[in-house]
């Protein structure tokens, strides 16, 4: 909605506005009444905007309007182009005739033309005669939104300004002498178009036509700025009288009676800057006292002490200097100039030399200006590295070459898919919470686009009470500790993490940040142990709003590159019930820690190529020494089904396991670099012959340091366990004896009832050297043949052999004594020959 800004009362009796238009009615027929045909004007958006759409066409519109001597005309423009020699329009401040394009006698302001400039016309007898030569160029933009103010004293003395209507910076075009017309009948706009790329582009708000009366009221002072250690500048409200001006002695600083050497003031003749002979004493308040200043009528100053304070300028330190606004992407325009630039905040209470500072992006770095920025200014950078539209990273340093902040904006930061194509300024919501954060980011709501040197239109409050946390932690390799956190966290307050290892304090080096994945990498000071656990602490982690995360404590193995038999295959689900899934589990035979993002599970073809194959973990993850992982397509569903009584140990959804056939198949664990680490060759044979349905039981590993594919070495899920056990000890696991001679039983019973308890009967053997040749046969005490376990097998220098209590024909033997004779040859013609005994047991 436009509102209507009053003209400020800056004579005694105010200004008696006799000509008021600010279009908020959208009624061009009534106070006051507007002259036009065809439709040619409108208004929108409560402003009066050009209706005309034909080319090679001028047109106008008037009112009535008698004031024509000492008086102000002014009127906010907006020309959304860059004007020409055929593109431009005539402001009518004094016409005799209510069609300005047959003006003969009046005086008008072209904006536009041929030097693309705001001059001011007299027309004399139809005969046009420039007046005042405004400055050449200053309309050659796409935009230009204007405020032309045209007063005349008295008679004869004309003034042409223009303000602009974004940065509102006044431009004195120049002063003129004429008399030769004294009186008004109508004030009109003449516009002329050429082409259709002009057409609606014409706008018009706030026309103000006044009387000056005599001004009797003395000028104010508006501002004191400290420039530098020994140079002020004072603003005044109005023009003031040279004279008075530029005496020295009308301007001193009350502590010493201190006054300027020199004075020079602006071409508006509405400020002053004041240059001393010695540097202010600093980091204290001072008082300069101002009297004698008179107005353009002599009217005087009252005598005005203003206060200021100055300090020896500092060094930025981190977020005394903000990036608080930038555009990335200026076109299409909206209403801003056709360039990138970079708003900086002197977020700070002290006075900050720019001198050596930088603005940075990835790929280079440019100077500041060498200036002293104020506590609270603004400065905008248009000379600045070029600025990605999609997203870029740039930062500010100072002279020692610290980041003092840096944003990693995002085209997401807008908030807005139409603002985010262009035209719309990135804005920072609160200065209070500077971090590279796209929740403080959004796009401007300025009518313009943006606000560059002025606050910030969404400016606010960024409300955070979310205290950070590390939420992971991993160690990625041998020399970097990875961190994860519940929040994006700032990389100034990242850096000031203290860490320490094993109780003493350790300098970590802050290596990488991932915002968008809330994770930061350090680099370690030391070269970790394998099989040393670390106890580390962080503390210190703080946010933007000064929330202060607890200390986390943690234990911590550095992974290995797993090896082969480290990890092994320890239980196996090929044939799941209806609607459940197969399952395979991992024990880390080690104490070593493995990321599992560096290990996979295959399948292969007969003739060695791999038939699937795929990464455990896309995540870093770590399988701790002795601990077991349970791999299935869902692992809760497993769980459910076979009760998985560790809590701790891990579970992976894992979608992409191999097939398990239901008679046989293979299963291979594989590193980075292609090595087998474990496999196994299994196959339904395996179970124990008595049971009845194999449908939902999992064969479990035996020993797991034993051969993976020797049919030996596993055995059937007991019926206790729930015929299966995921993730923790296996219910037929056995922990190898030492055996002091060559053969022995770990048990001298054995009760194939698959209750868990002695289910299997394990023959553990140490021989004096590998390569024996074995043959094992169990005797019944009537001396008959009921089972071969082993014919000629070649047998390591120790492990064991199992007899799972069934004959030949796989049925359960009868309860009670056998006899086990074993007979061993090796090549060199060593023999070994050794009877056991043992019991088949059972419930009765």
């Amino acid at each position: 909605m436009k509102l209507l800004i009053p003209i400020l009362l800056i004579f005694n009796l105010g200004i008696q506005a006799q000509v008021i238009d600010n279009f908020n009615d959208s009624d061009l027929l009534l106070n006051p009444n507007w002259i036009y045909t065809n439709n040619n004007f409108s208004t929108l958006n409560k402003e009066l905007r050009s209706n005309n759409s034909t080319i090679n066409s001028t047109f106008n519109i008037s009112t009535k309007n008698n004031i024509a001597t000492n008086c102000i005309w002014s009127l906010d423009t907006k020309l959304l182009f860059n004007t020409s020699s055929v593109n431009y329009l005539d402001i009518a401040l004094i016409s005799d005739s209510s069609d300005i394009t047959k003006m003969k006698n009046g005086y008008f302001v072209r904006l536009g033309g041929t030097l693309d400039e705001v001059s001011l016309f007299k027309t004399k007898n139809g005969i046009e005669t420039k007046i005042i030569d405004g400055v050449d160029g200053s309309l050659n933009s796409a935009n230009n939104p204007w405020r032309i103010k045209v007063t005349r004293y008295k008679k004869d003395s004309f003034v042409l300004e223009r303000t602009h209507l974004v940065n509102f910076n006044t431009i004195v075009e120049g002063f003129a002498k004429d008399s030769d017309h004294l009186v008004s009948e109508y004030f009109g706009i003449s516009i002329k178009q050429s082409t259709a790329s002009f057409f609606l582009k014409h706008f018009f708000d706030n026309l103000h036509i006044s009387k000056i009366l005599k001004d009797t009221i003395p000028p104010i002072c508006d501002s004191l700025i400290l420039i530098n250690a020994n140079t002020l500048k004072v603003k005044f409200n109005e023009v003031c009288d040279t004279n008075s001006l530029l005496n020295i002695l009308n301007y001193k600083i009350t502590e010493g009676n201190i006054n300027p050497i020199l004075v020079n003031f602006s071409s508006t003749k509405k400020e002053v800057t004041l240059r001393f002979i010695s540097p202010f004493n600093k980091n204290r308040t001072l008082f300069l006292l101002i009297k004698n200043i008179k107005d353009s009528l002599l009217n005087t100053l009252i005598d005005t002490t203003l206060r200021f304070y100055y300090s020896k300028p500092d060094t930025a330190k981190t977020n005394d200097l903000l990036i608080t606004e930038l555009l990335p992407d200026p076109d299409p325009v909206v209403g801003l100039p056709n360039k990138e630039y970079v708003e900086i905040t002197n977020n700070s209470k002290e006075f900050i030399t720019l001198k050596g500072c930088k603005i940075n992006d990835p790929s280079s770095s440019i100077l500041l200006p060498d200036i002293i920025l104020p506590p609270d200014s603004i400065l905008v950078l248009y000379d600045i590295p070029s600025l990605n539209n999609a997203s870029d990273n740039i930062w500010i340093t100072n002279q020692k070459n610290e980041i003092i902040h840096q944003i990693n904006y995002t085209s997401d930061w807008y908030k807005n898919t139409i603002k985010k194509n262009g035209g719309w300024s990135l804005e920072m919501i609160d200065v209070n919470y500077p971090c590279n954060n796209k929740d403080n980011w959004a796009a401007s709501i300025n009518i313009l686009g943006g606000t560059p040197s002025l606050s910030n239109s969404i400016k606010g409050i960024v409300n955070d009470n979310i205290t950070p946390k590390i939420i992971a932690y991993f160690p990625n390799n041998d020399t970097i500790l990875e961190l994860s956190f519940n929040k994006e966290i700032d990389s100034f307050y990242l850096t000031n993490l203290i860490f320490k290892l094993n109780n003493l304090f350790v300098a970590f080096k802050l290596k990488s940040i991932n915002s968008s994945e809330k994770k930061a990498s350090w680099l370690i000071n030391f070269l970790p142990h394998s099989d040393s656990i670390y106890n580390i602490s962080v503390s210190n982690l703080k946010d933007c709003s000064a929330n202060l995360a607890a200390v986390l404590n943690f234990k911590l193995q550095w992974p290995s590159e797993s090896k082969r038999n480290e990890i092994v295959i320890n239980e196996i689900l090929f044939n799941p019930k209806s609607g459940s899934y197969d399952f395979l589990e991992l024990y880390n035979n080690s104490p070593k820690a493995f990321n599992l993002s560096t290990l996979f599970v295959a399948s292969i073809f007969p003739n060695g190529q791999f038939k699937s194959i795929d990464k455990i973990s896309s995540n870093a993850i770590i399988l701790k020494p002795y601990s077991y992982l349970l791999l299935s397509q869902d692992t809760q569903s497993i769980c459910d089904n076979y009760r998985c009584k560790n809590k701790n140990n891990l579970k992976i959804n894992y979608a992409k396991i191999p097939s398990l056939p239901d008679n046989e198949g293979n299963i291979i664990i594989v590193n980075s670099k292609g090595n087998n680490i474990d496999s196994v060759q299994y196959s339904n044979k395996w179970h124990n012959p008595l049971i009845s349905d194999e449908n939902g039981v999992s064969l479990e590993r035996l020993y797991f340091t034993s051969n993976s594919n020797s049919k030996s070495n596993w055995n059937t899920a007991s019926s206790v366990s729930g015929f299966g056990t995921p993730g923790y000890i296996n219910s037929q696991s056995i922990i190898p004896e030492n055996a002091n001679q060559n053969f022995i039983l770990q048990s001298k019973t054995v009760s194939p009832d698959e209750d868990g308890f002695e289910d299997v009967l394990i023959i553990n053997y140490n021989l004096p050297k590998p390569n024996f040749a074995a043959t094992i046969n169990i005797y019944n005490m009537q001396g008959e043949l009921i089972k071969e376990l082993t014919n000629n097998e070649t047998l390591s220098s120790s492990g064991f052999i199992a007899w799972n209590g069934t004959n030949f024909n796989n049925q359960k033997a009868n309860i009670g004594i056998y006899i086990i004779i074993i007979e061993c040859t090796n090549i060199d013609g060593a023999k070994i020959k050794e009877k056991l005994s043992c019991v088949v047991a059972g419930q009765f």
